[in-house]
């Protein structure tokens, strides 16, 4: 006889969020509210039917926006939550060990979870983002996101168990949990490991410099590499791509003279100098970003014994002193047959059906560069973009104003893979999108489907705005600079919940111009 399985209970999912039994009081700090509650309206679905019958009154937003002032107000103090919070909880008290599809049909309860989570989310507006004078709570959320390493925001949750992180943007589009909050990301996926970085440089990347370097490519760069996995199917290879001082093709001096033309052309200062997957190598970015004062994000390639490791770096200068990370990839490049054609690499590549990138597969990480109120930078590695598992469902909680997506890739066309997993971020959650490949790649791509060649190296995609291929008009210029603007708009929650116009977006400032030296 198969033995029944067991329903889960409401309490079982608090349970789990929180690490112990529910408590009888309400916590006093939102963030841990929020991700309790979250986890129950998330596995449950019950959120849903905000979109059917909601709100509770008329005057239900104004009240919710007050009930979240009070509540912010006490928060991490001896003082209680406001008497509505501590009713809604006692509501989820009360009904903890009815099962957890309940919800579908209880309308009191689900209503209690729900003006719980709004509340918690309005008492937390810019938790963990740069507002300059921080009122009390900021100041804790910001120590709260320190003392966690920058995974959470939540004080008596483990990040092993729910992370919650600050927001940057809502979806507008279709629902799902994340349309229900403004400030607060609820993130269950555990996979990958975000690292959060306030780094204060009040600046708002209006002049960003693309370095599409190496500017020529030689095939002779990509090599055969040793298998060490004794299980390899025979259809299978591996190979590298050497970064070494003759296949990244210039040096230091040359980033330095096309910055300073650069600020010239721009009629100001540099604020972030990007280049793409692999243009680096050992600590290029360290040395530029003391030397030059400005963000620099690159792709960097460095061997480490038989496999070569592949991340995404960047430094950016915070209080005199450079601060650094670095982001492995997540996903090797994987090539094909009709790549190995495309790139003119059919001798090399022979006898094997397809051909893995030799790289160290590290530990899954995504870090998030918040540099004031309204921006928060991210960096993926090309198929970190392309492979939707298991990095965005981390990207699209936290909506960053900016994804930056460094490639070894062919043009970066609209119609091209690069272009439409582009157009997904900024449809849902709303962010703006730059994928930069080498110049060089763009040249080692010759097309088989009849198309003409092209150097389009990259592409800027938004929501608000049509897609731009980017690509030099000069046949001299070595890079060039795009004059970003800042646009604000309104967003809603799906229970209606405005943010009166707070959310940023970074937008193109008119065409990119030319870097010639």
């Amino acid at each position: 006889m198969t033995k029944a399985r067991s329903t889960l209970s409401i309490s079982e999912c608090g349970q789990y969020a929180l690490g112990q039994s529910l408590p009888v009081d309400c916590p006093s700090w939102p963030v841990d509210v929020f991700a309790v509650v979250g986890e129950i309206l998330l596995r449950s679905g019950a959120y849903l039917n905000v979109v059917n019958a909601w709100p509770p009154s008329t005057k239900w937003n104004d009240h919710i926006f007050k009930v979240g002032d009070q509540w912010r107000a006490t928060a991490g103090r001896v003082a209680p939550p406001p008497k509505e919070v501590r009713g809604w909880w006692a509501a989820l008290i009360r009904e903890q060990m009815q099962p957890l599809d309940v919800l579908q049909k209880d309308t009191e309860l689900r209503g209690a979870l729900l003006q719980l989570l709004a509340a918690a989310d309005e008492a937390s507006a810019d938790a963990g983002l740069y507002v300059g004078d921080n009122d009390d709570f900021s100041a804790l959320a910001w120590e709260t996101l320190a003392e966690s390493g920058g995974r959470t925001l939540c004080q008596l949750i483990d990040a092993t168990r729910s992370i919650v992180l600050p927001k940057l943007h809502t979806p507008q589009t279709g629902l799902t949990f994340r349309s229900l909050s403004h400030h607060l990301a609820l993130y269950t996926g555990g996979e990958t490991q975000p690292h959060w970085h306030t780094a204060p440089l009040l600046t708002d990347l209006s002049r960003v410099l693309l370095l599409p370097w190496p500017l020529t490519i030689d095939s002779k760069a990509f090599k055969r590499s040793k298998s060490d996995l004794g299980n390899l199917p025979a259809c299978y290879g591996f190979f590298k791509y050497e970064t070494t001082a003759a296949t990244r093709g210039f040096n230091l001096v040359d980033v330095r003279k096309a910055v300073e033309r650069a600020a010239e052309v721009a009629g100001g200062a540099i604020d972030a100098v990007i280049f793409p997957e692999l243009a680096l190598r050992e600590d290029d970015y360290v040395e530029l970003c003391e030397t030059l004062n400005t963000i620099v994000i690159g792709g960097l390639g460095k061997k480490r014994g038989s496999k070569w490791q592949n991340h995404a770096a960047f430094g950016f200068p915070h209080h005199g002193e450079v601060l650094v990370q670095k982001q492995s990839k997540h996903h090797r490049w994987r090539l094909d047959r009709r790549q190995i054609e495309q790139y003119g690499m059919e001798a090399k590549f022979s006898g094997k059906e397809f051909w893995w990138e030799h790289i160290e597969l590290g530990e899954r990480n995504l870090h998030f560069l918040n540099l004031n109120t309204w921006l928060t930078v991210t960096v993926l590695i090309c198929e970190d973009l392309a492979r939707q598992e298991p990095v965005s469902e981390l990207v699209r909680a936290v909506g960053p104003t900016l994804a930056v997506a460094l490639l070894m890739d062919g043009p970066q066309l609209l119609r091209r893979w690069p272009g439409r997993y582009a157009a997904v971020l900024a449809d849902d959650p709303g962010t703006s999108v730059l994928t930069i490949t080498s110049v060089g790649m763009t040249r080692l791509s010759h097309p088989k489907d009849g198309e003409p060649p092209s150097t389009v190296f990259a592409l800027w995609n938004d929501a608000k705005s049509t897609p731009k291929e980017i690509q030099f008009k000069d046949n001299r210029a070595v890079g060039v600079v795009l004059k970003l603007r800042r646009e604000s708009f309104e967003e809603w929650t799906a229970d209606g919940r405005s943010d009166f116009g707070e959310t940023s977006y970074l937008l193109l400032d008119g065409d990119p111009l030319d870097v010639v030296l």
